[in-house]
């Protein structure tokens, strides 16, 4: 089974699991309109998201689209029926989702959303899985209880571990990006944007420094006899 994809509702003790399908179909849109080869929001969002993260045929559809981003190419309809052996009825319903592009200025909204129905999805699932444990358990309070410590710090490490994506880079780029100019607040020890460290023994006073260049600034007053920009 497709991830993401739904069970057999009769079956299921969750057949209502969260979803957006008009956020799924304007994702999917935008990636067929959106040239995401050029457009980099496109491609960062796109590299955000998962098959799973969508529901039923559109975790295909996604799987696919995606797939021919990762190869450098925009998503093509016909080569996407191709791919995915699409009947004449779900070539049709590949076209459709262009209907659903409305603006993909909100492209970063989309995924935010896509995501997050994602993670309602998970939860809901490790609930049902807990649910049977527990039902099952024949009263083994503490191994359920371990089990569902395991399953939620799994849950919470993985989202954790989506979010920690730091951009490096070198001395070189950064002081590319600095300004050639200063601007000061107060000159010669605070730039607008900037950090300044303040450092000395304790109790030697460092705290009534900056609380005098705090008042000096706010009234945009002279300090130690330099003028300062005055800032609120």
């Amino acid at each position: 089974m497709i991830p993401g994809t739904n069970r057999a509702g009769a079956q299921d003790p969750l057949p209502n699991l969260p979803r957006d399908e008009r956020v799924e179909r304007a994702f999917l849109g935008a990636m067929l309109v959106g040239r995401p080869t050029q457009n980099l929001a496109l491609k960062a969002a796109i590299e955000r998201l998962q098959p799973k993260d969508f529901m039923g045929a559109n975790s295909r559809y996604f799987e696919c689209f995606a797939r021919m981003v990762l190869e450098g190419n925009d998503p093509d309809l016909a080569l996407a029926a191709n791919w995915l052996h699409s009947s004449p009825d779900e070539y049709a319903q590949l076209g459709e989702l262009t209907d659903g592009a409305y603006n993909c200025g909100n492209i970063e909204r989309y995924a935010d959303i896509l995501k997050e129905k994602s993670a309602l999805r998970s939860l809901a699932h490790i609930g049902q899985t807990l649910q049977a444990t527990a039902i099952s358990a024949n009263g083994n309070g503490p191994a359920v209880l371990g089990q569902a410590r395991e399953l939620i710090c799994a849950h919470l490490e993985k989202g954790v571990g989506e979010k920690r994506i730091l951009e490096f880079k070198s001395g070189t780029e950064l002081a590319a990006e600095m300004p050639e100019n200063s601007e000061w607040v107060m000159p010669p020890y605070i730039a607008a944007g900037g950090i300044t460290n303040v450092g000395g023994r304790v109790k030697i006073g460092k705290t009534e420094f900056v609380m005098h260049a705090v008042r000096a600034i706010l009234d945009g007053a002279e300090f130690l006899g330099k003028a300062t920009k005055k800032h609120l």
